[in-house]
């Protein structure tokens, strides 16, 4: 509950303090018999209206309109005290209640000086000079006692000053929790780190929703997605597409609003129109039942992505300003991220270097020498034709297999970006799970090529291996094929025995899904796996997203 009124009260402590200052200077005359005769009430009265409306008719978010207001009360004020002496108390609660609104709606520091250096001039005026109208006009309010008018506008100023505090708290709490140690906890997954953060967001505003879309910073390895309390009823391609239109969006964090079709940039001086990428997005958020959200590009090293809160209408100025803070923390956390991101990129390339020269100077020239010394043994005469003859060379290939595989992965560090083709690596790596298991495992593929980046292809490689484990072990395969497919933006592999009579038949209920490789593997690449429900002869299918995610 005080979420929600936090900037309601901001915004309207101001209009609701004039017309209670009008009302208290209209109780003091009407006991003193003076209310038709003093002229100072009609323009409060004026005033008070005028302001009031504007802010019940939306104008309670443009700046300029704001720091004009705020000038006037400073000179309404001033006037108050200069006529009525006796009235400090009453115009210090009106003009704190001016305060909150220039604070609370960022007006500026300036505009607050030139409040005070106002106001004490009054003072000074009222004490030092004496004014030149008669006493007769000066109704002091100081004995006429407190009123329910003042009374009341005391109250209203402590509860906009307590509103005030409420909401530059909960900023700084969201600030100190961006800027925590534990956002960088070694032992936490960077995922959770961005989960965290959506969550200390989304807890700002009362309406407790808020979502995150990433990219990977491969190409064509899919998205990741954090939310807090936030169901998407759309299917990955359309996330992914929206992640495509979020990088046609404003640099800057900016405010939808999705019902009046309209967006406010924080460094603009009025709202304007959606353009047409902003129109698809605001469709996706209107679909997810957004109407006021804050949207923030983000850019953590190599991946993109974006930043979405929703919070409660109306769009003041006051949830501009909220915004406006939010994207500088934001922004501060995800530069760190970002360099930690590229130093723990570059760390991992040097390692793979090192790693790579010592496995080729020493792994692989071992494999070589006892592939070398298989080979040799094998065309010993007295090897010929005999049954051993054929198991040392079975153990040549592997090793063969083995060697491509292992340079393969050593050559891919030249460079990143480059994508490698899956289904070629699944044929290598089919051919040395058929030597090293004694089976027939094939690869069958609808495209020649696919192309994946490297860290999603060997979590695929070892999916696949996992899978073909699991078969042979428990339910006895012997000839299998590995499917590939790309179907509504997503890689489908279908594992399927060849023999026709599936897992089920062998002895078990369903291909097991609890290895905690394989489980561990798919969240790598997003992937979804499931055995029961397929065909006949179908042992297991995964899915795995497969947007086209270009580089930063």
């Amino acid at each position: 509950m005080i979420r929600i009124l936090t900037r309601p009260t901001i915004i309207w402590a101001a209009p609701v303090a004039r017309v209670l200052m009008c009302a208290s200077l209209i109780d003091s005359l009407f006991e003193q018999g003076r209310l038709l005769t003093h002229w100072f009430v009609l323009v409060w009265a004026g005033w008070a209206a005028m302001t009031t409306v504007a802010t019940a008719i939306g104008h309670h978010f443009r700046i300029k309109e704001l720091q004009i207001i705020a000038v006037v009360d400073a000179l309404m004020g001033a006037i108050t005290i200069t006529l009525f002496p006796g009235s400090e108390a009453v115009v210090i609660a009106f003009l704190t209640c001016s305060v909150v609104m220039i604070l609370g709606c960022g007006l500026g520091l300036r505009l607050l000086a030139v409040l005070f250096v106002i106001s004490a001039l009054a003072w000074s005026i009222q004490k030092l000079i004496p004014f030149p109208i008669a006493s007769a006009q000066i109704v002091p309010l100081i004995g006429i006692g407190v009123s329910g008018f003042e009374m009341m506008l005391q109250l209203g100023a402590l509860a906009a000053v307590a509103a005030l505090i409420h909401r530059k708290a909960r900023v700084d709490q969201f600030t100190q929790q961006c800027n925590s140690i534990d956002m960088l906890h070694p032992e936490r997954s960077f995922e959770f780190d961005l989960q965290s953060m959506v969550d200390n967001l989304a807890k700002i505003f009362a309406t407790e929703r808020a979502f995150c879309l990433i990219s990977r910073a491969a190409k064509n390895s899919g998205y990741r997605q954090f939310s807090h309390n936030c169901e998407f009823s759309v299917v990955a391609g359309d996330i992914g597409n929206m992640l495509e239109i979020a990088k046609s969006l404003p640099d800057r964090a900016a405010v939808f609003n999705t019902e009046g079709s309209f967006i406010w940039t924080l460094d603009a001086d009025q709202p304007r129109p959606f353009s047409d990428a902003e129109q698809q997005f605001a469709q996706f958020l209107k679909r997810e039942h957004f109407v006021v959200a804050i949207v923030q590009p983000l850019k953590i090293g190599r991946s993109n992505g974006i930043l979405v809160c929703a919070a409660m209408k109306p769009i003041n100025a006051c949830l501009l300003v909220d915004a406006r803070r939010i994207e500088q923390n934001i922004t501060r956390l995800t530069q760190f991220l970002g360099r930690m991101a590229e130093a723990e990129r570059q760390f991992v390339a040097d390692a793979h270097d090192v790693s790579r020269r010592d496995l080729h100077d020493g792994v692989l020239q071992s494999m070589a020498a006892l592939r070398m010394k298989l080979l040799t043994i094998a065309k010993r005469a007295d090897l010929n034709k005999h049954p051993a003859q054929l198991e040392v060379r079975k153990a040549a290939d592997i090793l063969t297999l083995e060697q491509v595989r292992l340079r393969g992965l050593l050559e891919n560090s030249a460079s990143e970006n480059d994508t490698i083709n899956i289904v070629a690596r699944l044929d290598i790596c089919l051919r040395a799970i058929s030597l090293q298991w004694e089976i027939d495992a094939k690869i069958q593929s609808e495209e020649p090529a696919i192309p994946m980046d490297h860290e999603s292809a060997l979590n695929i490689e070892h999916l696949v291996r996992e899978a073909v484990a699991n078969a042979v072990r428990h339910a006895k395969i012997t000839a299998l094929t590995v499917a590939l497919s790309l179907k509504h933006d997503a890689l489908l592999i279908a594992i399927n025995d060849r023999g026709g009579l599936g897992f089920s038949a062998k002895g078990g209920a369903s291909m097991p899904l609890q290895s905690t490789s394989l489980q561990h593997r798919l969240r790598l690449v997003n992937g979804t796996a499931y055995s029961e429900g397929l065909g006949q002869g179908a042992l297991l299918a995964i899915s795995i997203p497969m947007q086209q995610v270009n580089d930063a």
